[in-house]
């Protein structure tokens, strides 16, 4: 582009000059002077090749002749390049904004794509939810497999191998659109394949239909069923253990979506093994007896997976620290049992103040610790404003509740919150996003307690504007 607007003005300038040449000479002519020194020079130089009879004023008139009768041709030729050069210029200028468009065009596919995911792993994770018997979040799981991998064409079939505690061995416990005929044993030491892989490598594989030499699938029955003969296997994995394996009998057309959206279905995987982890081990081993939020050793496992999932999709969460106020206090005025009782009180409020997607743990005697995933995704304001609303709300209903009864009842609580905003607190892992929740419930604390600090402090600003 720059090249072409150069050639364009130096072209300008010099019909300009040409220009100004000609009608220089044509003045000069009608006075009767010679133009310059150069013509007769020319003139001179050009005279043995004349005809004698050709005078240096017929001389004078020729050359102005012939440079009129060629100021139209250079004009003409002038005009074509302008409109070649014009022509260039828009094809140009159009060949950007179609690959402006088409860059845009991509970045919303790209958006729309990412949206879609999300509701995919929100719907799948509520969907877990909803169940708390082992068989039931078991058919879940199965259910939402066989939905987020069958494609237009062809429904792919699920079936799902569990891990005997007991036993130490492999299982078929439940399948979608196949059954238990398709394998030629139902129970499998681990040390046979494909679950050897499964439990060295912890990472998906697919087995294409040409190379599937598995002794484990039934070859006669799965061609008789009519089931899609290419097979991904999945082992599903909770803090380094392999509790079970997913057979998953997909299509070309699903092999190839996979390979594309190959990070969004790791995230599938890690969802699906921690509802199976829940399932298999109970709600016992994730929640705290005496509150009923979840345990600190839960928590921070699913806040590492959070984060994880934070990052690969670019959404902000929320981190809150709260601490009961002089509760010392109440266990030693009153005793452990009152102590306790407040505990569940404060707990209380932190289960009925939380969305279904967030996550409340006991991170320690009288200190809670509370997660709120996507903290106004898709908002920026709402991002910085929703963790001080979220904490002001739990604050409140905690002082209300005690507030007017006698020492050392009339407790409150004291909030630290740090929001990991996306990009720009991208790279803070857990300890340091505890950390900086930690030294903001400090400053809560230091400030009165009864209080919330937020960081950054752009995220009080917000929440004071949402306030207004």
């Amino acid at each position: 582009m720059k090249v072409l607007r150069v050639v364009f003005w130096i072209l300008c300038a010099a019909a300009i000059a040409l220009g100004g040449a000609m009608l220089f000479i044509v003045l000069q002519l009608a006075y009767g002077q010679s133009v310059t020194q150069l013509l007769p020079s020319l003139y001179s130089k050009l005279a043995p090749v004349l005809p004698e009879a050709l005078s240096f004023r017929d001389f004078l008139v020729g050359m102005t002749s012939i440079c009129i009768a060629l100021l139209p041709l250079f004009l003409i030729a002038f005009s074509a390049i302008v409109m070649a050069l014009n022509s260039r210029l828009i094809a140009v200028r159009q060949q950007q904004i179609n690959l402006s468009a088409a860059a845009q065009h991509a970045l919303n596919e790209s958006e729309d794509q990412l949206k879609k995911q999300l509701e995919q792993l929100h719907s799948m994770s509520n969907n877990f939810l909803k169940h708390a018997e082992k068989s039931e979040v078991i058919r879940a799981i199965a259910d939402e497999v066989k939905r987020l991998t069958h494609d237009t064409s062809r429904n792919s079939a699920v079936a799902l191998w569990l891990l005997n505690l007991e036993k130490d061995t492999l299982f078929f416990e439940k399948g979608v659109s196949c059954d238990q005929n398709i394998f030629a044993r139902l129970e499998c030491q681990p040390t046979e394949q494909p679950f050897a892989r499964a439990l060295q490598t912890f990472q998906p594989w697919f087995v294409p239909a040409q190379e599937n030499t598995l002794t484990l699938i039934n070859e006669d029955a799965l061609k008789k069923s009519g089931l899609e003969q290419n097979i991904l296997i999945v082992p599903l994995v909770a803090e380094e253990r392999t509790l079970g394996v997913l057979f998953v009998f997909c299509s070309e057309e699903f092999v190839q979506r996979y390979q594309k959206e190959r990070e969004f279905y790791d995230v599938v995987w890690s969802q699906i093994s921690l509802a199976l982890a829940v399932a298999l081990q109970g709600e016992a081993a994730i929640l705290d007896r005496l509150t009923g939020v979840h345990t600190r050793h839960y928590f921070m496992n699913r806040l590492s997976a959070e984060m994880d999932r934070a990052r690969r999709y670019q959404y902000p969460l929320t981190l809150l620290m709260i601490d009961i106020d002089n509760f010392k206090d109440v266990n030693d005025m009153l005793g452990h049992q009152r102590g306790d009782a407040v505990l569940r009180i404060v707990a209380k409020f932190l289960k009925e103040g939380l969305r279904s997607s967030d996550l409340a743990g006991r991170y320690g005697g009288d200190e809670f610790i509370v997660l709120l995933p996507e903290t106004g995704f898709f908002d920026p304001e709402q991002t910085q404003a929703g963790g001080m609303i979220v904490g002001e709300r739990l604050r409140q209903a905690v002082d209300e509740e005690f507030r007017g009864l006698q020492k050392p009842l009339n407790i409150s609580i004291s909030v630290g919150i740090v929001v990991r905003r996306y990009p720009e607190e991208c790279d803070v892992d857990e300890r340091e996003l505890i950390r900086l929740a930690d030294e903001e419930l400090y400053k809560a604390k230091k400030a009165g307690k009864n209080a919330v600090c937020i960081y950054p402090e752009s995220a009080g600003e917000a929440f004071n504007r949402e306030a207004v």
